[in-house]
């Protein structure tokens, strides 16, 4: 390809509560490629917006799930189901007529499959489809290339690439202090925090980091739970595990952006005891704001957090993270840990993954 020819994408990932899309498009933007945004037309998305912006030369497609999958439409699984499997046959004719339109196609993997494991059949057709029509496909990290290429028939190392997210410094206000946050909450300042931050769902596994915080010393610790729960079952299970605890906080709600910071500050440790993952913005997001980082080592994990922050831990073991969580906090030197993950963050600038993506986007046009 002509490397002076300007690169034009259809960005099919609309901007929403998660500022990831808006830091990735603005990035490239700002390497020179014309980011038009795709409508999530109900039927035909892709075909028609490549239609919209017939210039476009590729079109980059993110999570699949909104194209094809109904959960809770109806509010009856057997429906949801019909209309899953209606959607997701208009959905793989779509991609049959990009694929034969010879429109250029990157995918981004974020998971190898749905978190609450909805219709894994269906699932499992539309990615290998998806894969099958990919020219290209970006993955966070090293590990994740053998993880996708594992997961699905269709995902060929020849056509995938590595091109890791940025931070979300930029995107959240971080002007107030450990103690200001403190006082905003409630908190006393001798008390150490674990926080668990982000949408609450079955895959995160709450219950099991409530299990392992009773099972270490809590004098002066308090865990907070943050974060809307995806179901009123799981809010009420959650809330009924901590009904009778004095020192565990539980925040069903949203937070606005500019209230992210009085967590993120307030806390001493930020705790993501996932059950299973690939990728997490949310490990981005405490890097972003210097906290240590407990997690299981697994998926991109390790890639993303720097070795200083030796928290991450062995999710078959069963005793592993009540060990992390007291690991953590006798910690003896958590500043250094802090500020290493902080370095970390600015390291993991979205300009780099864009200039990753502009050369993704030069090999298949």
């Amino acid at each position: 390809m002509d490397p002076n020819k300007e690169i034009s994408i259809v960005g099919m990932q609309q901007s929403d509560d998660n500022p990831y899309v808006d830091l990735l498009y603005n990035a490239l933007e700002d390497e020179g490629i014309t980011v038009c945004q795709g409508v999530n037309y109900k039927l035909l998305p892709l075909t028609r917006s490549s239609l919209d912006h017939t210039d476009a030369e590729v079109i980059q497609l993110d999570w699949l799930y909104g194209y094809y999958m109904a959960n809770g439409f109806t509010g009856t699984r057997i429906a949801d189901f019909a209309i899953t499997v209606c959607r997701t046959f208009f959905f793989l004719i779509d991609l049959f007529i990009i694929y034969f339109r010879q429109t250029s196609v990157v995918w981004t993997v974020h998971n190898k499959s749905h978190h609450e494991s909805k219709y894994p059949r269906t699932e499992r057709i539309v990615n290998e489809m998806m894969c099958w029509v990919s020219d290209a496909i970006t993955v966070k990290c090293e590990h994740a290339k053998c993880e996708v290429e594992s997961a699905f028939w269709m995902a060929g190392l020849d056509k995938m690439y590595v091109v890791s997210d940025g931070n979300y410094i930029p995107a959240y206000e971080n002007s107030i202090s450990k103690q200001e946050a403190r006082m905003e909450l409630g908190v006393d300042n001798s008390t150490f925090v674990y926080l668990y931050f982000g949408m609450i769902r079955e895959y995160k596994g709450i219950p099991n980091l409530i299990d392992s915080f009773n099972n270490i010393d809590q004098s002066n610790a308090e865990l907070w739970i943050v974060g809307n729960a995806s179901s009123e079952g799981i809010r009420e299970d959650i809330q009924e595990c901590v009904s009778d605890a004095e020192n565990i906080f539980t925040v069903f709600e949203f937070v606005e952006a500019d209230q992210v910071q009085f967590y993120m500050n307030a806390a001493d440790t930020l705790v993501l005891p996932y059950r299973n993952i690939l990728n997490s913005g949310t490990v981005h997001l405490g890097l972003s704001f210097g906290l240590p980082i407990v997690a299981p080592e697994m998926g991109c994990i390790p890639a993303t957090t720097p070795k200083e922050n030796e928290f991450l831990y062995d999710k078959s073991d069963p005793k592993a993270l009540v060990r992390a969580l007291t690991q953590v906090r006798e910690h003896d030197d958590l500043q250094t840990v802090r500020e290493a993950n902080y370095q970390r963050a600015v390291s993991q600038s979205w300009n780099k993954s864009a200039q990753k993506l502009k050369d993704v986007y030069e090999s298949v046009t």
